[in-house]
């Protein structure tokens, strides 16, 4: 039975509106190779994406308690990091996830998480 798992690829904040096409098709190298890692183990990548900057981020505080919902559009000035994009692999155990997301490219760091199914409640 195979497992799923997100990939959580953090790094410092960044502009992708900046971002040259020689930045893009260097990052795009990377994420081609990691792609690649992943195949040849026999797992899977059943999504992904970048995700934009902060500035163009909002962040949502719930109503609680008969409150209002509060928006505050980004930047938010207490944002160093940022998730920059993310993966959700298909893999045989942990084990593998861990292996496989240890290769992913990054010039921060990554978080694993597996992923609970939740289809039958």
């Amino acid at each position: 039975m195979s497992e799923k798992y997100m990939i959580m690829i953090l790094e410092a904040e960044w502009d992708e509106d900046a971002a040259t096409e020689a930045d893009w098709a260097e990052a795009m190298k990377g994420h081609s190779a990691f792609a690649e890692a992943v195949r040849t183990a026999g797992a899977t990548i059943v999504n992904g994406d970048a995700l934009g900057s902060a500035r163009h981020g909002v962040k949502i505080k719930p109503a609680t308690d008969g409150g209002t919902v509060q928006f505050t559009d980004g930047p938010f000035s207490e944002t160093k990091e940022i998730v920059s994009g993310y993966y959700v692999i298909e893999t045989k155990d942990r084990e593998q996830a861990k292996e496989l997301a240890a290769q992913c490219p990054t010039g921060g760091w990554i978080e694993l998480y597996p992923i609970v199914d939740v289809s039958s409640y």
